[in-house]
């Protein structure tokens, strides 16, 4: 693949976060008390990296860090046997990588990637991740594999006898979907707890308008003739009330919005440096 190509593929494949306002407390274990998001694990081997990355920095090097969300599903392709596959993508771009989690994230099959150092060690570092991932789809049909760490999320029930519409042949549907919508896609195999037994629970995840376009597309796969959906008007922007309710309690809103052909509901996910957290998810493994 040629460096342009390549460089293109990369840059589909993640999505930043413009002005980043990264909390410093977040390079220290536990001294939020208000938060239980914490390091899993850090890829560090360097005893001296602090004062390395100083020195570096003198010599006229830039600091980098950037922090992302990813699927489980997609960290577990980079951890290999052993953290094998992270630890080597850390001796190799010498960057710091930090793996993080909190209850938001568990819920929903997610997690933190937090990269530190020079500019060009976390380029780099981020380049190995999405390679390793990349690698596993198809050259020209792939999800986003890095997201902002905070994103909205989106809920739809739909009839288990319309999945296999969602999911396609081999998930191949599912993951076009995700690639022209740049959102993320997961479909519960099992009944919603409390739901009826023939619903299943679709789960949108993504930047706002991203998710919209992801519902509009499967209400298109879904929809019987002569029914109509507009995502837009169905998204609903979560009230001060409930962003501030979500923030001081630990537990988010949940908004409910109109009822189309499918039962519907939208949250906005809370991410590292925004202090916003999810009211709820299936907490199941996807389909």
């Amino acid at each position: 693949m040629d460096q342009k190509r390549k460089i293109d593929k990369y840059a589909k494949a993640k999505i930043e976060e413009p002005n980043q306002q990264l909390p410093k407390s977040l390079l220290k274990p536990g001294s939020d008390p208000t938060s239980d998001l914490c390091y899993q694990r850090i890829f560090e081997e360097d005893n001296r990296k602090a004062q390395h990355l100083a020195e570096a920095i003198a010599a006229g090097a830039q600091l980098g860090r950037k922090v992302y969300r990813i699927r489980n599903k997609e960290l577990i392709k980079v951890l290999e046997v052993d953290f094998a596959g992270m630890i080597h993508i850390h001796r190799v771009s010498k960057a710091t990588i930090g793996l993080l989690a909190d209850t938001e994230t568990n819920k929903h099959s997610q997690a933190y990637l937090d990269l530190v150092g020079t500019v060009e060690q976390v380029n780099m570092a981020e380049e190995l991740i999405l390679d390793k991932v990349l690698k596993t789809y198809s050259s020209v049909c792939y999800p986003v594999i890095l997201m902002p760490p905070t994103v909205y999320g989106y809920e739809m029930k739909i009839h288990e006898n319309k999945v296999l519409r969602v999911l396609g042949f081999e998930r191949a549907h599912i993951v076009r979907m995700e690639m022209t919508s740049g959102a993320w896609i997961r479909v519960n195999p099992n009944p919603p707890r409390g739901g009826k037994e023939w619903e299943r629970v679709v789960s949108v995840y993504g930047p706002r308008e991203n998710v919209i376009k992801a519902v509009s597309l499967i209400h298109q796969t879904i929809s019987e003739p002569m029914e109509s959906f507009d995502a837009g008007n169905d998204f609903k922007e979560p009230t001060c009330a409930e962003l501030i309710g979500g923030k001081n309690s630990g537990e988010g809103s949940e908004p409910t919005g109109s009822k189309q052909t499918e039962e519907a509901e939208h949250k906005e996910y809370g991410g590292t440096g925004k202090g916003k957290e999810a009211a709820s998810g299936s907490g199941q493994t996807d389909k």
